[in-house]
């Protein structure tokens, strides 16, 4: 049977209204429920952050933390090891688009400036 979001936000809840960190919390999750993934752990955080019925800020924190931490690890990666700025610098700029103003001619002067003395 899988795991329910609703499960899963309470251990969230709990556990961090005990004062446990961000991954002490994650892996109280991952005892209690073993076969819940990470994508649904930080789902179910995330939801957990929109109750309005929880208004303790330090709980809050540490559930966002743990949501945070978790969604970054999940990014893709190819394994090069290569940090983001590398990554960031292989995309292509995107394609500039000329304006029909940059195609206008530029209006000419109707007087020309006269030089002193002349």
């Amino acid at each position: 049977m899988p795991v329910s979001k609703s499960d899963l936000e309470e251990v969230l809840v709990k556990g961090a209204a005990e004062g446990l960190t961000s991954s002490q919390l994650f892996d109280r999750v991952r005892s209690q429920y073993p076969k819940a993934k990470t994508g649904k752990i930080v789902r179910a955080a995330f939801h957990a952050l929109s109750e309005p019925t929880l208004k303790d800020r330090a709980v809050l924190d540490v559930i966002y933390a743990l949501a945070l931490q978790h969604r970054l690890d999940e990014s893709p990666d190819d394994g090069s090891g290569e940090d983001d700025e590398a990554e960031v610098a292989k995309v292509s700029p995107p394609k500039r688009v000329k304006s029909k103003a940059a195609t206008l001619p530029l209006p000419e002067t109707a007087k020309k400036r006269r030089k002193k003395g002349a």
